[in-house]
């Protein structure tokens, strides 16, 4: 399959998902608690997990130490959150974006793909999606409802053979996990679309799916989410 150019400047056009302020309308709070999600994220991804400390967090956010403690118990906590933010991020775009799409396999193939985009569009969320340790299966299934209900359709419909949704969701979680972390150590983004399908191909290879359906599938749908305007994918 031909690779679809995507243009590194795009990054820079098109900035970052906008973080969904926490339901308080004291504006001094909300923008309080920005930075320091915005700045556990920047910590994360630049340096890994262990990065993650109160002292390093309140200094890159520019905010008091008792600040901190004003919205989260504590470390862990505030990686809780940072959790439940960047899925939350990924997941509503995908549920956008595979609102009329129904066959569940070409669901997953789409959602693995939007997360791939989101490596070059999005490298703020992305890097810490790949670098935070996958969760517990109770976790993600809370987290990923969608990516569950596409795994269940998609067997009880024949398209995966698989016996236990638990491999199922850990399975393609990790995958998504490497896609996402490769493509943002890419040099050249024109490598980024034959990577992802590829790797694609073989996760639902591992599902069950048909080889030749399995590359078709994957080739498809990444080419459809490589190819759609970024405002959809980052607005």
């Amino acid at each position: 399959m031909g690779a679809l150019p995507v243009r590194r400047r795009a990054r820079e056009r098109s900035g970052v998902t906008e973080i969904q302020p926490a339901p308080i309308k004291d504006k001094r709070w909300v923008k309080t608690r920005e930075r320091l999600v915005r700045a556990g994220f920047d910590l994360v991804g630049r340096q890994g997990i262990g990065a993650l400390g109160v002292d390093e967090i309140v200094g890159l956010a520019g905010t008091a130490k008792q600040s901190f403690y004003n919205h989260f118990a504590d470390r862990d906590a505030f990686l809780l959150e940072l959790r439940r933010q960047s899925r939350e991020i990924f997941e509503t775009i995908v549920t956008r974006v595979n609102a009329s799409v129904e066959s569940p396999a070409e669901r997953l193939a789409q959602g693995v793909s939007v997360h791939a985009r989101m490596a070059l569009l999005d490298p703020l969320h992305a890097r810490f999606f790949a670098n935070v340790a996958a969760l517990t299966f109770t976790e993600e299934q809370a987290l990923n409802v969608g990516l569950v209900a596409d795994l269940e359709a998609g067997r009880a419909s024949g398209q995966f053979r698989f016996g236990s949704i638990e491999a199922a969701v850990t399975i393609t979680g990790a995958v998504t996990q490497v896609i996402v972390a490769h493509l943002l150590e890419l040099e050249q983004d024109v490598l980024a679309v034959p990577m992802t399908q590829e790797m694609l191909a073989m996760l639902m290879r591992g599902l069950g799916a048909p080889s030749d359906a399995a590359d078709q599938t994957a080739a498809r749908m990444t080419n459809r989410v490589f190819l759609m305007d970024a405002a959809l994918l980052t607005g």
